[in-house]
């Protein structure tokens, strides 16, 4: 049996000794290609060094006793990895560890760490105690003996003249990934073993203790996932060691009917517990209104008091959409807003803003419309982020009729001056509207609902509803003056 890296003081040894030594523990982690490939000629010196030094391990002088345990769950799965740590406890000088692993190759294979080269490198990681939570250098090596699976060699030393460390901080030498192959009950022991201390002096220890572990097959619980959204039905499982299709491992579905509905959906205003939270139609859902709290109940709200509700919260009296209560303790303190119904049908809609909202940002007031587009001297598109001016006429397009509420300051009278004798698009007031000119006349008036209708013409034009748009044709320049009947 080779030993790796043998924990000695070059100090404390021959020449002869001491020059093996030295080439030992300046050998990098990089080396261990080689080591693999040849572990006899690699480690040559380190074997001279360690021959000449081993009857300083067995005559020196106690120092320490102590024990090394193996530290991993007494049950593992096939298939599943997991670490064996190699722990020491009662040392306060330890500089370094030499020893062999055991192990059985029919229930265990160790993990490779680097599977593009040839061979196997053991996936072997320090522990923070020889290399102080690494603070200080250390020299690791692994390797399977003559490269056949069954025993790994292993060894690691602190690097120059420091202390040793202490195990009052941390116990942990180095730990060893190992992956189970199949049922049954193995053990891995020690061997070739061996610690040292800072001044070359070997540790006595009590005991070498290996690990026995039981090997199961892992079984988990499936839940079925009916509508392929990957969250689980919690009525419907199974029991299994594979997933089986149409199964996932969650079950964290509340609908398992409905692709739209699991917890990482988005709560819509539509009666239903949309992300599986357990609340239906839950404030700030999608569609949601602002409503404000109207204490002394006279249908105007505290601007600073709202939230965004599907429905309104009567206990907490959220339930106005006007805002302005300058005195919401007293009903017979007012706001100024009112809110306005524009009922728009599925595609194109000729609107305008029957107030001045609030915020005319096209999102904010239609936030599912496709498409707007004002005309000036021809069609322009508006963006999501564009705002709407309230005595313009728009062309929206929605991909659903529906009906929105638009709160805002009421509009009673507004001038849209110097309009060219040509074709414009307006809109009426809060209420319903007439528009004149400050000279010459109105060739024609134009509403639309499923075609364009005519509304009027000279003096003979009929009343503008609110929330709708209009094409206005004059005779000439002139401004156009729209009044609240």
């Amino acid at each position: 049996m080779l030993p790796i890296v043998p924990i000695l003081r070059s100090e404390s040894v021959s020449a002869g000794s001491a020059q093996s030594l030295s080439r030992c523990r300046t050998m990098k982690r990089e080396n261990i290609k080689s080591f693999r490939k040849n572990p006899t000629i690699e480690l040559l010196p380190c074997l001279i060094g360690f021959i000449f030094a081993l009857t300083q391990l067995f005559y020196a002088m106690p120092i320490f006793a102590t024990n090394v345990n193996m530290n991993t769950a007494s049950e593992q799965f096939v298939g599943i990895e997991f670490s064996l740590e190699m722990v020491v406890d009662n040392v306060n000088d330890i500089y370094g560890a030499a020893f062999d692993l055991i192990y059985d190759p029919e229930f265990l294979d160790v993990v490779d760490a680097d599977v593009v080269a040839d061979g196997v490198q053991p996936k072997v990681s320090e522990g923070e105690l020889l290399n102080n939570a690494g603070i200080d250098t250390t020299f690791l090596r692994s390797a399977l003996e003559d490269e056949i699976p069954g025993t790994i060699v292993m060894g690691i030393s602190r690097s120059g003249a420091v202390i040793g460390a202490d195990t009052s901080t941390d116990n942990v030498i180095l730990s060893v990934s190992f992956l189970p192959k199949q049922e049954g009950t193995t053990s891995i022991i020690f061997d070739q073993q061996g610690l040292k201390t800072s001044d070359n002096s070997n540790i006595p220890v009590d005991s070498w203790n290996g690990v026995t572990i039981t090997i199961d097959i892992f079984e988990e619980t499936f839940y079925q996932d009916g509508d392929s959204d990957g969250y689980g039905d919690p009525d419907v499982s199974t029991v299994s060691d594979v997933m089986p299709e149409g199964y996932v491992r969650n079950n964290l579905d509340c609908d398992d009917n409905d692709p739209d509905i699991n917890p990482d959906a988005e709560e819509i205003c539509d009666s239903k517990d949309n992300n599986c939270d357990s609340i239906v139609d839950g404030e700030n859902a999608v569609g949601c209104t602002t409503y404000y709290k109207d204490g002394d109940e006279d249908g105007s709200g505290d601007d600073e008091d709202y939230r965004c509700l599907c429905t309104p919260d009567l206990d907490g009296k959220y339930t106005t959409i006007l805002p302005g209560d300058p005195d919401d303790s007293d009903p017979e303190a007012k706001g100024s807003y009112i809110a306005v119904n524009m009922v728009l049908a599925a595609g194109w809609n000729m609107i305008s803003l029957p107030v001045v909202p609030i915020d005319p940002t096209i999102q904010i007031l239609f936030p599912e419309a496709i498409a707007v587009f004002e005309f000036t001297t021809m069609y322009e598109l508006r963006g999501a982020d564009d705002t709407l001016d309230a005595s313009k006429g728009y062309w929206l397009y929605l991909p659903e009729a529906k009906t929105y509420s638009i709160v805002g300051l009421p509009i009673d009278y507004y001038t849209l001056p110097d309009m060219g004798a040509a074709w414009s698009m307006i809109g009426a007031c809060s209420y319903p509207s007439r528009v004149s000119v400050s000279s010459g006349t109105i060739r024609a008036v134009f509403g639309f609902s499923t075609k364009y209708d005519l509304i009027g013409s000279g003096n003979n034009v009929g009343l503008l509803e609110p929330g709708k748009g209009y094409w206005i044709n004059l005779s000439e320049q002139a401004d156009i003056i729209m009044s609240s009947e």
